[in-house]
């Protein structure tokens, strides 16, 4: 998986795309796709298949299955996107209820960290469905970081959470099955974090390989002979 981030390039080179066209002379922002293709490629079709065996994408794009695909795709994420607000809402009342002085135990402060993984995870799911779908919103800047933040933490954010749900689960074992016990240790106020940060060291070494799995790529577009687009200093 690779992400791109677009390079200004100010030495014409072969290797950059100088094509003028994908500019908007008007507007210097980019110009609207060209129409596509009609479809000749059906999804059975060996053309499809590359010679090391591998799927040509660029050959599905051509298909009505893939505008299709595509339609599918940005439902999901317009959907995601509202659920996931939603989440947000519903997460930012309750860490605002267990916060509260009277509401502070052990358990509750589980609960808060639960929260705050999940809202989180839905946070980069926002940023995923958005940089998939609409990758013409998603920051230019953000993409230099994608393999340091986004990327992982979006799937460390979701193992923390899990782990914190294990640990809410062991808490209420412990209140219901063995409650002298229970009662006992309550008067350790730092007993919260041995829940909390083995779930989080944990998430962080199961999704150690994550930082390693992409890299952003650079694209280098040269202008220099677009004119006024270029002298705006829009690509710069």
């Amino acid at each position: 998986m690779r992400s791109t981030a677009p390079r200004m390039s100010l030495v014409p080179t072969s290797q950059c795309i100088t094509d003028c066209s994908l500019l908007n002379q008007s507007t210097c922002l980019p110009a609207t796709p060209r129409p596509t293709p009609a479809p000749t490629y059906t999804m059975g079709s060996e053309g499809l298949w590359e010679e090391d065996g591998c799927y040509n994408t660029s050959l599905y794009q051509r298909t009505a299955g893939y505008h299709t695909y595509q339609e599918f795709t940005t439902g999901m994420s317009v959907t995601m996107i509202v659920v996931a607000v939603l989440g947000l809402l519903g997460n930012t009342f309750s860490i605002v209820v267990l916060a509260r002085k009277e509401m502070r135990n052990c358990f509750n402060n589980i609960l808060i960290a639960l929260n705050i993984c999940d809202s989180l995870h839905l946070v980069f799911a926002i940023m995923d469905a958005v940089r998939n779908s609409f990758g013409e919103l998603y920051p230019a800047h953000l993409l230099h970081v994608f393999p340091y933040i986004h990327y992982p933490f979006y799937r460390i954010s979701l193992c923390a959470s899990i782990f914190l749900i294990i640990s809410v689960a062991i808490e209420r074992y412990l209140a219901v099955c063995r409650p002298h016990h229970y009662r006992e240790i309550q008067t350790d106020s730092s007993r919260c974090l041995r829940y909390i940060m083995p779930s989080l060291l944990a998430a962080l070494l199961v999704n150690s390989s994550r930082f390693f799995e992409t890299e952003t790529a650079s694209i280098c577009l040269d202008f220099t002979e677009c004119g006024p687009c270029y002298e705006a200093n829009t690509w710069a």
